[in-house]
């Protein structure tokens, strides 16, 4: 079945933007058509999300949150599509590099950011901001072929960090949100920042502590149910569209729509 919370958050910009679908003569008096409304909701999909963290290093605590945020995503349905940066055989951004000499990783990573729905970085701090291996991915996925933020205009991002000391990394996280959304991220408000991370994981990678594993679930819950909604959101309309012109609608009464006498 259609998760109720999803199509209701869906169908809420559908009719938002198209009030004029519920009072369309041709949609009160058609028949419904249960077959093609079956079909558009097999189409549905589950989001894509990229997975980052700006610590490659063995034994990365960034890393090991990155880990168990992944699993948290996978455990509600997200494909994650996870990304080692040590991979893609960066070199320092260099525009000169650009015209003859443009890495075959920036290229490849530029494209695995656009296929993806949504986007999950493990943030560490170094000097208050993200690391250097982060910022100079990202400014390679603006460069090459296509638009300059075609990886990243109109996505959705969560931000998460860990740390030794007791801010757990905050202080980067304000840098990285300006970067992701100069770049025409959407970035989440939640977040998860968590302090003496050598005592943050239990032996098989998870959160020791409950409330922290709570906290993780839930940002990447949003990241999820957001990214899910950029991801079926054309197909989504269709199934409003489908559903609203079913002959059965107008048996209930009047609907008011916020905003639909304007």
């Amino acid at each position: 079945g259609i998760n109720a919370e999803y199509m209701g958050a869906q169908g809420s910009l559908c009719l938002r933007a198209r009030p004029h679908l519920l009072f369309s003569p041709s949609n009160v008096c058609r028949s419904p058509s249960p077959m093609a409304l079956s079909a558009m909701t097999e189409a549905l999909r589950p989001p894509v999300i990229a997975s980052l963290s700006g610590s490659i290093r063995e034994g990365s605590l960034n890393m090991r949150l990155l880990i168990a945020a992944n699993s948290a995503l996978e455990a509600q349905g997200a494909i994650v599509k996870r990304i080692d940066l040590g991979e893609y055989d960066l070199p320092m951004f260099n525009q000169d590099l650009e015209p003859t000499a443009f890495p075959e990783g920036a290229r490849r990573l530029k494209e695995e950011l656009k296929a993806a729905d949504g986007f999950l970085f493990a943030c560490p701090e170094y000097n208050g901001f993200p690391p250097p291996l982060l910022i100079n991915a990202i400014t390679w996925a603006t460069r090459g072929e296509g638009g300059m933020y075609d990886a990243f205009k109109g996505k959705v991002a969560v931000t998460i960090s860990a740390s030794p000391g007791p801010m757990g990394g905050m202080r980067a996280t304000n840098p990285m949100r300006q970067l992701l959304q100069n770049c025409g991220t959407n970035v989440l408000p939640d977040t998860v920042a968590i302090g003496s991370a050598f005592k943050a994981f239990k032996g098989d990678g998870a959160i020791a502590d409950e409330k922290q594993e709570k906290y993780l679930a839930a940002a990447v819950g949003q990241l999820f149910h957001h990214a899910r909604v950029a991801a079926n959101r054309e197909i989504t309309c269709k199934i409003i569209r489908e559903a609203i012109s079913m002959g059965s609608c107008g048996e209930y009464g009047a609907v008011s729509i916020p905003g639909g006498d304007q």
